[in-house]
């Protein structure tokens, strides 16, 4: 009985929609396009936009297959991933990061292919506000900063133990390098790539900014020893990354800041840099428990201390952002004026459409006037000689002597001739 119940309720929801007026139809299309921008494309919608930045990655690792690894494998009989395996440790360390580089090129295949996403390409070129020399290092200190402020709480409070293991600059120089191809990669794709698109087509920024978090959280969700708090914190610096974008106008900080908060933890002091841990590192982990700043199978990342450090980040970034008096980059803003100024014009040249030949227009019925009776004893004698027969005479005999004016004029002439005009009928 409940279950029927339940269908007989789903079969009217359903009947209630289908029976729903255009204009209340209308209604909720136009209170929908409130949100929206209007150079909104049809792959800028939330899922659509997700699905490209993916296949943008998948994208670039075709190309670099086919022109490398195939190649390769038809001269040597050998992978790529074979001969990045054989090499020292450091080499081979360098040769991981690298491997993202595949990245830059399906971000680059995308934007550039695509006319409407070129404009893309200046959020990462120098502008004067954010993407700056000291905006580089600006977030290049947040990076080193925020992540050595977690490794410090946790030797400090004996949940890691570190020890020395090797110094080599020229290694550490290569293999910085690699980490910024790497971290910059997922920046293009998800700050640049995925943020911009968001941004183009809805009004709030917040779409953008926490959209291109989730698929920066879903980039993480494959690798080792992946926990809640690990996908809680790679959401929240998402976050932190796109408010740098949006208050600050610099992916240049973005790339700095994700490059020294990997390069710290992972070749730096040989923690697990998100469930992975580098074969070659400037310190060594001796021993580790949990703490409230280190889990020991997913790093720094996995832990709610830094999740509740990198909120309290979010937040100043917030209050600093809002008291700036720098205006905030929009790569749209120019284009939606143009249109706009577009559809001015044309509005306003579009010729006014005639009427339509042969449609008369409708009667439009003449009410006769109501009558008013006399009041007034005055008005009541006025009255009185005006209906008696001798007024009514007059009247009839100067309207026959009059003559009428719907007679033509040649008529008229006529009758002034032959001397029958003003004759009284009897």
């Amino acid at each position: 009985m409940r279950h029927n119940l339940g269908r007989l309720r789903a079969i009217a929801w359903c009947a209630a929609i289908h029976r729903t007026s255009p204009l209340t139809k209308r209604g909720i299309m136009a209170y929908i396009q409130r949100f929206l921008r209007p150079l909104r494309k049809t792959s800028d919608c939330l899922p659509l936009a997700w699905f490209m930045a993916y296949v943008a990655m998948i994208a670039g690792m075709l190309v670099l297959l086919i022109c490398f690894d195939m190649p390769l494998r038809l001269l040597t009989g050998l992978h790529l991933a074979d001969i990045a395996s054989g090499l020292p440790a450091p080499a081979s360390v360098m040769a991981f990061y690298l491997a993202p580089l595949a990245t830059w090129v399906g971000f680059f295949l995308f934007v550039c292919g695509a006319k409407r996403d070129r404009p893309m390409l200046r959020a990462i070129m120098p502008n004067g506000q954010g993407n700056t020399l000291r905006g580089a290092l600006i977030g290049a200190a947040l990076g080193f900063g925020l992540n050595g402020f977690c490794i410090g709480a946790s030797v400090l409070t004996g949940v890691i133990d570190l020890s020395f293991s090797q110094f080599n600059l020229f290694w550490l120089l290569a293999i910085l390098f690699a980490v910024f191809v790497q971290s910059s990669s997922e920046e293009l794709i998800s700050r640049v790539y995925l943020y911009q698109k968001l941004r183009r087509r809805y009004k709030n920024p917040a779409v953008a900014i926490l959209g291109s978090a989730l698929f920066f959280m879903a980039l993480h969700l494959g690798n080792p020893d992946a926990s809640v708090w690990g996908m809680v914190l790679v959401a929240v610096i998402g976050v932190f990354f796109a408010l740098l974008v949006y208050y600050f106008n610099s992916v240049w900080a973005c790339m700095t800041l994700h490059t020294l908060w990997n390069f710290t933890q992972n070749i730096l002091f040989g923690l697990p840099n998100s469930g992975i841990v580098s074969q070659y590192s400037l310190f060594k982990l001796e021993a580790a428990t949990n703490g409230f700043f280190f889990d020991p199978g997913f790093g720094v990342e996995g832990s709610p201390g830094a999740v509740l450090l990198l909120i309290a980040a979010c937040v100043v970034l917030c209050l600093v952002g809002r008291k700036r008096n720098q205006p905030r980059e929009d790569l749209w803003a120019a284009e939606e004026q143009a249109f706009a100024a577009a559809q001015e014009q044309a509005a306003l040249a579009a010729p006014v459409p005639p009427a339509s030949q042969g449609q008369a227009a409708p009667d439009v019925p003449v009410l006769p006037a109501t009558p008013t009776s006399p009041t007034s004893p005055a008005e009541q004698e006025q009255a009185a000689l005006v209906t008696s027969p001798a007024a009514s005479f007059l009247v009839e005999s100067s309207e026959l002597a009059m003559p009428s004016h719907s007679a033509s004029p040649a008529s008229t002439y006529d009758s002034v001739s032959d001397g029958s005009a003003g004759g009284l009928t009897q």
